[in-house]
Parts: structure tokens; sequence; C-alpha cells
């Protein structure tokens, strides 16, 4: 079977070219040897060139521009790979295989240079770079099963693979819509239909719908691939298609608390970066339509949550994330997104809310971005970085991916403003609870006067997830506790002869606000202002009490035998702290203990934005006390 469809694909590629069958299966193109097409492409001269080629947005290609004919010289000419884009410089080097079809996404490469008519670009309609991008298309339909492609096995079809494609021969098919420069239209005709194919399989293989459920980021690529195949050719079926994929994948991809579902729990790394990549490309494609109020309901929800799990440190110019509870990737520290042409993932729909401004970058930066860079490209060219092979980022995609697709930004003003909007910064005291509806796990966030606190709880979505006091965070001080993902240093009690804290479990905790007891329940809660209180227990008679006053925090931990406290402190280097078996004191900061055996602080090697974790270990016996104030 798989020897006859790729034969069945093949189709003429112009006058001059003949066919041999391949030991393989599928056809092999040959080409005329006399037009040279098959000679590899010479390096652009950047030095001819010059920086003045460069718009200010455009001043990031110039690396892309020097390395690009080895990208487009890594084609594969003949043979079974006959297509295949075999160097690796996009994803990891273990899996730049020929049935990666995550590999090919670097279709889109070959396809800006071929279709860019720009004074910086030497490629434009080259008849060499035209004959390996028609094998990569080529290369590319014959690696599709009935619209499913694999990634990390031959056969080995998933979701990643078939929606990603999707998105990325979307941006390449508006680029060689035109047919100017040439491309075959045969060949042009039935890759518009293998990526319609693939498109349809995301919305409805049974399989693919339930992954996409679990992994947000992956299925929306399907979204972004539709409406740019859409934009270029109209399709009824496919159109109602997508509205209605859409309309019924919202619940099931986005938490009631505002997260995108990553393996059933949030992750900023891909929440920020791919799902907004889809984002940002489905809004240019909707915004003014029903499906584009529905995108940027859904962004209103993910950036009011995002609000209250990234807390501002003006020293570090970025925000403080509630880390423990990422489910794939480690994202503790982010500095917004960029302000020159870099920008080559997410981004924020502004007209959506308010809140995405204090996380886009302003309109000084941008213009700061592009004078420094424009003077440093007149120094550097025509030097620019070495291509890292075997490197996952060193010639991505992404780069010519989001170039049509722009975003406003606010101006210096408009950002300090929506700044004061943001909840621990708009109010000095508040309490609210968010509970996931599918796999029960609980966030509270608490402001008062004198702090905010972020404590997780609840049932886990994956191992790597930790829970407990997630951060900490005061006026004067900013953040000074993160707790981290074990290994690394987490909040709470380690009784003795136990691997890891009490908190790296799931634990389902009593609430009380005031004196009364409530229950979590899915979605948002916004409680009273009163003293609040969180107590939970454990195996070997453990049992833990945190009180949040105006003013204080108190926690009482009752455990059987010895046991360790852990807290990691974050700090400025070099920063100056007492500590005896009473107290810790650091500036402002102040942790008062009682019944502590030893106590004892290790600076690490750790930095997040600007300062170092410390982390403090206080060792006890039954029972310990201590209150941050």
């Amino acid at each position: 079977m798989r020897l006859t469809r790729r034969a069945f694909c093949a189709t003429s590629l112009g006058a001059g070219t003949t066919f041999l069958l391949s030991p393989f299966g599928g056809t092999q193109i040959q080409a005329d040897s006399t037009d040279h097409i098959e000679s590899p492409l010479p390096p652009a001269h950047l030095q001819q060139i010059g920086v003045d080629a460069f718009s200010d947005e455009e001043l990031d290609l110039p690396y892309y521009v020097a390395h690009f004919h080895r990208i487009a010289n890594s084609v594969v000419l003949q043979g079974q790979d006959q297509g295949f884009i075999s160097i690796s410089v996009w994803r990891n080097a273990r899996d730049n295989m020929p049935y990666n079809a995550r590999i090919m996404e670097n279709i889109l490469s070959l396809a800006f240079f071929y279709a860019s008519k720009r004074p910086w670009n030497p490629f434009y309609g080259d008849r060499r770079l035209r004959r390996r991008l028609e094998l990569a298309l080529d290369f590319w339909c014959k690696s599709s099963n009935n619209g499913h492609f694999s990634e990390y096995s031959q056969g080995g079809y998933n979701l990643a693979a078939t929606a990603f494609a999707t998105k990325f021969m979307g941006e390449t098919l508006f680029l060689l819509r035109n047919n100017v420069p040439e491309v075959d239209a045969d060949l042009m005709d039935r890759t518009r239909k293998t990526n319609r194919r693939a498109i349809e399989t995301v919305f409805s293989d049974t399989n693919l719908l339930r992954h996409g459920a679990r992994f947000s980021n992956q299925f929306t690529n399907a979204y972004a691939g539709a409406l740019a195949y859409l934009d270029i050719i109209p399709d009824e079926e496919l159109k109602t298609l997508l509205e209605k994929t859409v309309r019924e994948m919202v619940p099931q991809l986005q938490s009631p608390v505002g997260f995108f579902y990553e393996n059933n729990g949030p992750d900023w790394s891909y929440n920020l970066g791919t799902h907004h990549s889809n984002l940002r490309m489905c809004w240019f494609y909707t915004r003014g339509t029903e499906l584009g109020e529905i995108f940027a309901e859904e962004e209103r929800l993910f950036v009011d949550w995002l609000s209250y799990n990234a807390v501002y440190d003006p020293v570090s110019k970025g925000f403080w994330l509630n880390k423990q509870v990422e489910t794939r990737q480690s994202l503790g520290f982010w500095r917004g997104y960029p302000a020159g042409s870099s920008d080559t993932s997410g981004t924020f729909i502004r007209e959506a809310a308010p809140l995405t401004l204090p996380f886009l970058p302003t309109q000084e930066e941008k213009q700061k971005w592009i004078t420094t860079t424009r003077d440093e490209l007149k120094t550097t060219l025509p030097e620019v970085p070495p291509l890292q092979l075997r490197n996952f980022y060193a010639f991505s995609p992404y780069r010519f991916l989001h170039r049509r697709h722009s975003t406003s930004l606010p101006s210096r003003e408009e950002k300090e403003q929506a700044m004061r909007l943001l909840p621990y910064l708009a109010k000095e005291s508040f309490t609210q609870q968010r509970c996931d509806s599918r796999v029960k796990t609980c966030f509270t966030f608490i402001r008062r006067p004198a702090y905010y606190l972020i404590f997780n709880s609840g049932a886990r979505s994956t191992a790597q997830q930790c829970f407990g006091l997630g951060l900490l965070w005061t006026p004067t001080e900013g953040v000074i506790l993160q707790s981290q993902r074990h290994p690394a240093p987490v909040w709470g009690t380690k009784p003795e002869g136990r691997e890891k804290t009490v908190e790296c479990d799931p634990f389902f905790p009593t609430f009380f606000a005031g004196n009364k007891e409530f229950q979590p329940t899915a979605g948002i809660q916004n409680l009273n202002d009163e003293p609040f209180r969180v107590q939970y227990e454990w195996e070997q008679q453990g049992r833990k009490v945190l009180e949040c006053s105006d003013t204080a925090i108190k926690t009482t931990v009752d455990c059987s035998g010895r046991f360790v406290e852990y807290f990691p402190l974050f700090f400025a280097p070099g920063t100056a702290y007492r500590l005896d078996r009473s107290q810790f004191l650091s500036g402002r900061t102040r942790l008062s203990f009682t019944g502590a055996l030893t106590t004892q602080v290790k600076e690490t090697d750790l930095t997040v934005g600007e300062k170092k974790l410390f982390l403090l270990e206080v060792s006890a016996q039954d029972r310990l006390e201590y209150v941050f104030s």
C-alpha cells in the first residue's frame, strides 16, 4: 500500500523533467542537467547587501540571509529521501529523520526566500531554489498518510506532526499563492489538497480530538492552518467544520480558571509560546467576526488568570511566575514578549483586554531595539553568529511565520496605567480561589496589606507538579519566596526518612474564611478578606496550618519525630542577612521561629531575574511555629 500511494502521488514538474521509479516506492524527480538547477546555491554576500537593505521590521534577518544557502543545499536531490531537508537546525538532532514531518516545517523557510522580492534577498525566484522547494513539497505530500503525519518513528502518526504542518503550510501557501515566481501548478494543487486533508483529519479524527483536549497548543495549530487556507481558497465545507470544531472544543481546551490545558494542567511555556502563536494567527484572520470574539474571550480569561500568577519585579524588569504547578516545562521568570522583530512566536491580543498591556513591549522599547540593532549591524556586518548544527532552534521556521501578523504596541504611559490594574497592585486586600474542573487542582490567591501569597493544592496532572506555598511577595521587598519543583528546592515539610516534602504529593486542605469553612468549587470564587486559614494532614501524624492575617502569615507544623522545613528565598546577590534559632532577618523580611532545633542557609547557583536563591533549612522535633511578618 505504501509503495502504491507514493507512486500515485508522482506528478509532472514541468518541461525538461524526467522520472525514474524509486526502488523504495514513489517517483524520483530528475531534471535536465543543462539547466544546472541541481548545482548548489551560493551564499549571500552581506557585505555587498549592507544593512540599509533591511527595513526596521527586517533587522533580525541578516543571520538567516547569511545561512539560508546551507538549509536550501541540504535538500536531498536524489534517492529514497529526495526532497527531505536533511540539515539538523530545527528540532532535536536525534529526531532529524525523514519520517519526522516536524523537520519539514522549514519548507516555509524555502518558500519565504523563494517568494520574497526584497533588496537583501539574492535567492528570489532562483531556479536552483525552486528545484529544492518543489522537491521538498513533493516529499511532504508523499509523507502524508490519509491526512496524518508522523514525528518520532516511521508510521508514528500523531497530532503534533499533523496540526503543526497545517500552520506552517498555511503561510507557505500564502507566499506561493500567486505563482510569482513560478512553482509547478500541479504540485501546488496537490500540496493544497494534502494540507486540506490534514486539517480535516485534525478536526474529525476521534483520537486526535481526544489528544488535543489534553494538549491545547498542538490542536489549535490547525485553527491557524485552516484560517490561512480559507483566506486564499474559499471552501464552505471546511469553514463550517472549522467553526463547529472551535465552538465544541472551547471548554475542552481551556480550564474554567483560565489556563489552556497542557497534559491536563497549566504550563507557562506552552501557554505563552506555541498556544499564543496559534491565537495570534487566528486573530489576524478573524478579528471583527463571531469567531474572532470567541478567540478574544479565550484571551480575556487567560490574561486574567495570568495576572494573578505573574508578579512584576521592577529591578529585573520581568514577571515571577507561579512555577511549581507547571505540567511540562519549567518557566519561573518571564520578561514578557520581546520588543524587536525577534518576536517570532506568541503575543497577546491587545484588543481583547487592558490586562494584556503589562506583558507587551512599549512603542518606545521597540524604537530603542530598532536603533540599537541597526547601529550594531553597521558595525558587525557581514559577520553574523555561526550556524550551530544540531541545535534545536538554529534555523527556526517561526522566524518567517508571523511577519504579517503584526501587533499594535502600547505607549510607555499606557503600559504604566495598565500595570496598576494587576490585581495585587490594584487592591490591598482580597481572597480569590480558582479550582479546575478536570483535575480538581486549586489555586488560592491571598492579598493583604503586608503581602501577596499564592497557595496551590489538590490533585496533580503530572508527577513534576508540586504544591503548597508557590509565591510570596511583599510591597517593600518584592518576591521573597518562589517554590521550585523537586529536586530543586520546594517550600514545605520533609519528615525524617522521606525523600520529598509532603507538598510534593497531592493533598486536599480544609479552607476557612474567618471562622467559616468553605468548600472549593470549580471555577472562580471571590471570597471576603477576613482572616484566612488553610490546614491539611498527612501520614505519620502530620498536620499543618497556615493562618493569614493583614500583617503576617503564621504557620504551625505538627509532625511526629524530626523533620526539616524548607524555604526557597530569593534576594539580590550579596544580600546581608542574620540568622539564629529564633529568626531569619534580611532587609524588611522577618521570619521568626518557635521550636527550631537548627537553622542554616545555603546559597545556591540558581538565579531568577536579578535575585539569587538562598535555601533556608529549619530542623525541628514534633512541632514548629514560624511567622512571616
